[in-house]
């Protein structure tokens, strides 16, 4: 299985639309269409904040493995009080225009 593929595996398990994936990161739709369609690709920040959303590794992310467990460290989870993916955004992940304008 594929990066593009996994994420939109992963996308549909929680229920979200391409559209409702994107506010939820406060990214674009554009973005996520992009990675799903493997027009762009996120970068290494992105690539781990995306596995910690999902609590998966990042060989199983990626599709380099089928086992959706994470190693036991770092802790899955909030890091340094900040939500899952906002320490890794940082603005604006791979090219992507956070929605916010930031």
């Amino acid at each position: 299985m594929t990066f593009r593929q996994r994420l939109g595996m992963l996308r549909k398990e929680r229920g979200y639309t391409q559209k409702t994936f994107a506010q939820e990161l406060s990214v674009t739709e554009r973005c996520i269409r992009a990675y799903e369609n493997e027009t762009r690709h996120p970068d290494y920040f992105g690539l781990i904040a995306l596995a910690d959303y999902f609590n998966v590794s990042l060989d199983y992310l990626v599709g380099r493995s089928d086992r959706r467990e994470r190693p036991l460290w770092p802790p899955a989870g909030d890091h340094q009080g900040r939500p899952y993916a906002v320490m890794y955004w940082g603005g604006s992940p791979a090219g992507c225009t956070p929605v916010d304008g930031g």
